[in-house]
C-alpha cells in the first residue's frame, strides 16, 4: 500500500468558516526532475491513480457529522469515522453518533467504522489504524472519495503520519517483573525507551505503564514493518 501524497490531503476545520479548494492530486509512479536549463519531464513509469482523503476534525457539536455527509454527497465518497467512542455498538447517548444524518434528500450516505466491537471490547489506535487502512484500501479501489470525519486527534494523525505499531502479544513472564518495580522506575523506563512518548496517559495510569513497557520491549525485539 503506497499512502497517499502528502498534498493529497485536503483539510478542514467543522469550528472554522472557510472555502475548500479542490485537490486533484499528484500521481504516483511519475517522477519529475526540475534543472536550471531543462523542462519538468516526467517518467514512463504509468502512474496510479491519486489517493486522495479528505479529513474533517473539530471539537464535539461542532457540526462535522452533517458536514462531512454533504461532503461525501456531492465528492461521491463515504464517511469514515475517527472517534474513539462511536466504534462501540450500544454507546449512542454522547457519542455524537448522529445516523440519521447520514441521509441526505433520502440518499444513504455509507459510513465505516461506526459500531464495530462490543463495549467490552478493547479497541486501541492501532486497531483504528489497520481497520482505518483497510477501509481506504477498499474505497480507492471503488474509487469512492474518502471522508475522514472525527474528533480523535491520535487516530487521525496514527493514520495521516503513518505511525509505526506492532501488535505486541501479552507477555506475564515480563509483567511479573514489571509489577515488583516502583511506579517512578517504570516511568523512567519508559521515557527511556520511548522517548517521544505520545499517549502521556501511559505514564500516569500503572496498568497502561505495564502494558506500554511490554510494547516498548517487544518493538526492540521485533521492529515494525515500514508504515504504508
Amino acid at each position: 500500500m503506497k499512502w497517499p501524497h502528502p498534498r493529497n490531503k485536503a483539510f478542514l476545520n467543522a469550528g472554522m468558516q472557510g472555502t475548500i479548494r479542490k485537490n486533484h492530486g499528484i500521481p504516483y509512479g511519475a517522477d519529475t526532475f526540475a534543472g536550471k536549463d531543462q523542462e519538468h519531464v516526467m517518467s514512463s513509469t504509468a502512474p496510479e491513480p491519486p489517493r486522495n482523503v479528505l479529513v474533517l476534525l473539530g471539537p464535539t457539536a461542532s457540526g462535522k457529522t452533517g458536514l462531512g455527509v454533504r461532503l461525501a454527497h456531492g465528492l461521491g465518497g463515504d464517511v469514515v469515522s475517527a472517534d474513539s467512542r462511536q466504534v462501540y455498538r450500544g454507546l449512542d447517548i454522547g457519542s455524537g453518533k448522529d445516523l440519521a444524518e447520514y441521509t441526505l434528500d433520502g440518499q444513504s450516505i455509507p459510513y465505516h467504522l461506526i459500531d464495530c466491537v462490543d463495549l467490552d471490547a478493547e479497541y486501541s489506535v492501532f486497531q483504528f489504524q489497520q481497520d482505518c487502512f483497510a477501509v481506504l484500501e477498499q474505497l480507492w479501489a471503488a474509487k469512492r472519495l474518502p471522508v475522514l470525519v472525527g474528533g480523535t486527534g491520535l487516530y487521525i494523525e496514527a493514520v495521516l503520519q503513518g505511525y509505526r505499531m506492532v501488535a505486541a502479544p501479552e507477555n506475564p513472564a515480563l509483567r511479573a517483573r514489571l509489577a515488583e518495580k516502583s511506579t517512578e522506575t517504570l516511568q523512567q523506563t519508559l521515557c527511556t525507551l520511548q522517548p517521544n512518548q505520545h499517549n502521556s496517559t501511559d505514564l500516569k495510569d500503572r496498568d497502561r505503564l505495564i502494558r506500554a513497557l511490554e510494547i516498548a520491549y517487544y518493538t526492540q525485539a521485533y521492529p515494525p514493518p515500514p508504515a504504508p
